[in-house]
């Protein structure tokens, strides 16, 4: 694995595993690389769509949210709980929607 793909896992896999064991106050990510996804927006059609920036950026937030849980113990197993909301590729930006009007989704 390169460096970005072993920082992806830590941050959203490992980390989560290790903040549910009793007595882990924070798990710290160090080195590696960040992915990142650049969203270009254009201001035209925000303004035809009557749509702040602000709602882009929520949305994007939203579709991202990562969220760990805790731990579910059930016959003697345990399971990690967490919801995942993870953007994976450029197709999953495209694909957030902003708002619907009438059916019609604005993405």
């Amino acid at each position: 694995m390169n460096l970005r793909d072993l920082r992806s896992l830590q941050d959203w896999f490992v980390r989560y595993q290790l903040n549910s064991v009793p007595g882990v106050a924070e798990v710290a990510s160090v080195g590696g690389y960040v992915q990142q996804y650049q969203v270009d927006v254009d201001p035209n059609k925000l303004r035809s769509y009557g749509l702040p920036l602000s709602m882009v950026v929520e949305a994007v937030e939203r579709s991202n949210r990562n969220v760990g849980g805790n731990v579910v113990e059930q016959a003697g197993q345990w399971s990690v709980v967490r919801g995942v909301g993870l953007i994976e590729s450029p197709a999953d930006v495209e694909n957030i929607v902003l708002t619907a009007q009438n059916g019609i989704r604005s993405t």
